[in-house]
């Protein structure tokens, strides 16, 4: 999975009684770039920090659905080869080798 280069979309839907009791979703500890979709609404796009996205204007009562789509640079492809010191140098802090692979 180090190797890894692109993009992934997560969806699920969910009910909601009183849409005014979330306010907030912390998507975690998420390596590259993230958006995140509530019914349909952009509520925001990430490319660093904390993945924590406002989104309680976009929610209704009843169903819901959200959508995260997460996309990878080619720093992780990058990472993945070792023997090219070029890759390593700009991906690896100072040119230390990846251990995505060992």
């Amino acid at each position: 999975m180090g190797e890894f280069c692109g993009s992934l979309i997560y969806r699920a839907n969910f009910e909601l009684n009183d849409k005014n009791k979330i306010e907030w979703v912390n998507l975690g500890k998420v390596f590259g770039v993230s958006e995140l979709l509530i019914n349909g609404e952009n509520a925001g796009t990430k490319w660093y920090g904390e993945r924590i996205y406002h989104i309680g204007k976009f929610l209704k009562n009843g169903n819901n659905n959200i959508e995260v789509q997460l996309t990878t640079t080619m720093g992780n492809y990058l990472k993945s080869l070792t023997d090219n010191p070029i890759a390593q140098f700009w991906t690896n802090e100072g040119g230390q080798i990846s251990s995505c692979n060992q």
